[in-house]
């Protein structure tokens, strides 16, 4: 006969059921256990919950997780975890709360540590986080407290007086008048009015936009040679929105 027609009796619950719903149990004279499969999951799941089902289930865990296949298995596991949203709040909490700072402050010391650092500054990453960080409202904040700041004062002031400052600035002035002949120019033949007294300083008039004190000449008649000292006093501000216009407002 098949399995489907021959019964069994559960001595747990005294209910009589095929033998598919029973497990093998080769030490039993009919080759099952005695109890059906229902009962022997509901007692598992109770005897889990106890103080020794506790022990012996993380035995086993740990004895099976170093094993290749555990391995391999945890592995996904814990990346999926990750990626999920409850993973990186824990791992949020984790990496702010002291016990993650410490760890981290541990880990950046160790040689470790410090080489894969090393690696992740240089980066594409870390650089795209730097510079949104820097764009940022927050990131802007803490750049104006340093540069205020008896550190940041010393660092800036041994930076402008390192050669590597001043080759740089050489370099770049070099570049700009290069791509700007006719601007350099035009400046320079205004600089030289001004020390020959044929043009007054800048600061000493109104912006001519907003009236506030000027501090640039800008030339509003372009750079042609021929309106070289054509200019009109304006502000900082003032000739920002000249020469950089904001774009205009879609309704």
């Amino acid at each position: 006969m098949s399995e489907t027609t021959i019964a069994k009796t559960c001595y747990v619950c005294h209910e009589t059921k095929p033998l598919s719903e029973f497990y093998r149990a080769s030490g039993n004279r009919d080759g099952y256990r005695n109890e059906c499969k229902a009962c022997k999951l509901r007692h598992c799941k109770q005897y889990a919950k106890t103080p020794s089902g506790i022990t012996v289930h993380r035995r086993a865990y740990a004895k099976w997780a170093r094993t290749a296949k555990g391995k391999a298995t945890c592995a996904r596991a814990n990346l999926k975890y990750e990626d999920s949203k409850k993973g990186k709040e824990a791992r949020h909490r984790y990496n702010t709360g002291e016990s993650g700072k410490v760890a981290q402050r541990r880990y950046r010391a160790s040689e470790k540590g410090k080489v894969a650092q090393k690696y992740y500054l240089a980066s594409e990453k870390a650089k795209a986080s730097r510079q949104q960080y820097a764009l940022s409202e927050k990131g802007k904040a803490a750049q104006t407290r340093y540069n205020a700041s008896d550190k940041g004062k010393s660092r800036n002031a041994r930076y402008e007086a390192s050669s590597i400052t001043k080759g740089t600035r050489k370099a770049r002035k070099e570049r700009y008048t290069k791509e700007h002949p006719l601007l350099t120019k035009a400046t320079i033949t205004v600089n030289n009015a001004i020390a020959a007294g044929r043009l007054p300083r800048a600061d000493a008039l109104a912006c001519i936009k907003c009236g506030k004190p000027a501090r640039d000449y800008h030339h509003d008649q372009g750079y042609a040679e021929a309106h070289w000292l054509d200019v009109i006093a304006v502000c900082r501000t003032c000739h920002s929105k000249i020469h950089h216009p904001s774009p205009p407002v879609q309704v």
